[in-house]
């Protein structure tokens, strides 16, 4: 875990009251950003028009942070609710992805997540963000497991044990 004193990742206000106001959450202690799931279109892995903005903000942090930390990595890791696919989704050009069921949909938005967010980085940056995706494995506790706040990307901000 990382403690204040080794982290110089700077994190940008979001809360501007623009479109991408409440689409991201800081949480300095766990060393994560959360893209809430306005950050995509619903049941689809696309990145909503309004959340760019948002996401260009994390990519400034993530640069900042591998540049800083040679041994850094960033895990871009997915979540979705426990509402079951009823039907699977095959037009990836509607989509961004084909899925049939929670597990696939939650890896492959943190996948176009990572895509944006690594965008022009160099291929030594960029094979340090790793993606994962949970489907509804591991809940945000207290909340409900149907609940909206369930569907999201976590970006974490990881140093080796030394």
């Amino acid at each position: 875990m990382l403690n204040d004193s080794e982290v110089s990742v700077k994190p940008v206000a979001i809360h501007d009251g623009t479109a991408n106001e409440g689409l991201v959450a800081l949480d300095v202690n766990s060393q994560k950003i959360t893209l809430r799931d306005g950050v995509f279109n619903r049941g689809s892995a696309c990145i909503a028009s309004q959340a760019s903005q948002a996401l260009a903000t994390i990519e400034t942090q993530v640069v900042r942070f591998l540049t800083e930390f040679r041994s850094g990595q960033v895990y871009i890791e997915g979540y979705t609710d426990n509402l079951p696919v009823t039907r699977p989704v095959t037009n990836f050009e509607s989509f961004c992805t084909v899925y049939d069921d929670n597990f696939t949909l939650s890896a492959a938005r943190a996948r176009e997540a990572r895509k944006f967010i690594v965008g022009d980085l160099a291929q030594a940056f960029a094979r340090r963000v790793i993606v994962a995706g949970y489907g509804d494995s591991q809940p945000i506790p207290g909340v409900a497991p149907e609940d909206a706040r369930q569907r999201r990307i976590e970006v974490r901000f990881v140093l080796p044990e030394k």
